[in-house]
């Protein structure tokens, strides 16, 4: 997390807007990758824009900070729109290429994994429950006392 000032921040604002500025003169994706490579701070080891600031399959699923993530899986996003969003690790000039299904793909998955799951440890949980002497469980686990009590309780003599 970077801690800036307000004049850092409004300083950072204003080089973002202009940055995107120079986008839109010329919208095109080929003049937004080389508005990358000169002007991103997200770079590898030798200094190149991270997969030319293209970042893929992004889904709503915790991986990217909250608005990054709203912002580009905002159902109602479309493909060429751009914006600046404010996250705690600055400004980020986004430029939404297109959705590739990933979130619906994720979450209809994720929901049949869950199903399947929970069927499977209902079924095994049915089959532990049949297969268990509930009655010896709790005299073992009782006193001696506690046992004769139960015997009583459960009709064993």
């Amino acid at each position: 997390e970077i801690e800036l000032t307000d004049d850092q921040k409004n300083e950072c604002k204003d080089e973002a807007t202009a940055v995107l500025n120079l986008y839109l003169e010329n919208p095109t994706e080929e003049n937004w990758t080389a508005l990358t490579k000169e002007y991103t701070d997200d770079v590898d080891s030798d200094g190149n824009p991270n997969n030319d600031g293209l970042y893929e399959e992004v889904s709503d699923d915790g991986s990217y900070v909250e608005e990054f993530e709203d912002w580009a899986t905002d159902p109602d996003r479309q493909p060429g729109d751009t914006g600046i969003i404010e996250t705690t690790y600055g400004y980020h000039i986004m430029y939404y290429v297109e959705s590739n299904g990933i979130t619906w793909y994720t979450t209809v998955e994720d929901e049949l994994v869950n199903i399947e799951l929970s069927e499977t440890v209902s079924t095994k949980l049915e089959e532990y429950a049949s297969n268990v002497n509930y009655d010896g469980m709790i005299i073992s686990w009782a006193s001696t006392k506690e046992r004769k009590h139960i015997d009583e309780l459960i009709g064993v003599a």
